[in-house]
């Protein structure tokens, strides 16, 4: 694997710069300040690896298991909020070097894909933290729009499979979600990672079941340690 940026390195740039401001209670952020922000980092403690969620006897969805310490969720929340909102666009490559994880790479879609939209799009804006109303399934609710939960789902760098081998080898994590769904997710990240948080289980799951992604996504399960799906390989 090439030598890219440290996550926890970078988040110390952006804070020293000013592009990013966190306090227990939210976090800014000045997109002038952000300025360039790598397309491709590092995560050395961050493990995801794949089950299988039955509903019944004859409808099978594929999970992502994620095991991370508190602050490698936050840390992981605030790039993921950075590179929604850069104003290039661009796709940013997330590289797993825990050797136990199944996923290698996760790779966030740019937002030129899709517009940003309110307060986002503004040069500064700040996004409140409250790690108390943090839920197992915390989209529960039914007024929010399907297309804002994130989309979550298994692939490999080239973006097709063109065999059995192919399939089964995706070691890619895609987040193709449009930007206020990414955004939702780095909130969730962020709450998971908060000092305060004793939530120690987020559920993300399909229509079907508790909901909390978007159509044909993945579902995705957080373990913090402590949980009773906690590993810590």
């Amino acid at each position: 694997m090439k030598n890219h940026v440290e996550l926890p390195s970078l988040i110390e740039q952006l804070i020293f710069t000013g592009g990013i401001t966190t306090t227990p209670q939210k976090v800014d952020f000045v997109r002038e300040k952000l300025g360039s922000i790598p397309f491709e980092v590092e995560v050395s403690g961050l493990k995801i690896t794949q089950s299988i969620h039955a509903y019944g006897s004859v409808h099978f969805v594929e999970s992502l298991e994620f095991f991370s310490l508190p602050q490698q969720y936050f840390e992981l929340g605030l790039f993921l909020l950075a590179a929604t909102i850069a104003s290039d666009g661009k796709d940013r490559l997330i590289h797993l070097t825990n050797r136990n994880s199944k996923i290698r790479t996760i790779r966030i879609i740019g937002s030129s894909y899709w517009p940003l939209e309110g307060k986002f799009e503004q040069s500064a804006f700040a996004l409140e933290i409250n790690p108390k109303d943090l839920k197992k399934h915390p989209w529960l609710d039914k007024d929010i729009d399907v297309y804002s939960l994130p989309i979550l789902n298994r692939g490999n760098e080239s973006d097709y499979c063109y065999s059995k081998k192919d399939w089964e080898d995706r070691d890619w994590l895609v987040l193709s979600g449009g930007p206020l769904a990414n955004i939702r997710l780095a909130e969730l990240l962020l709450k998971l990672g908060h000092p305060e948080n004793d939530c120690l289980e987020v559920e993300l799951e399909v229509e079907g079941g508790f909901r909390g992604v978007g159509p044909l996504s993945a579902e995705a399960r957080f373990w913090l340690p402590g949980s009773f799906g906690w590993t810590s390989d």
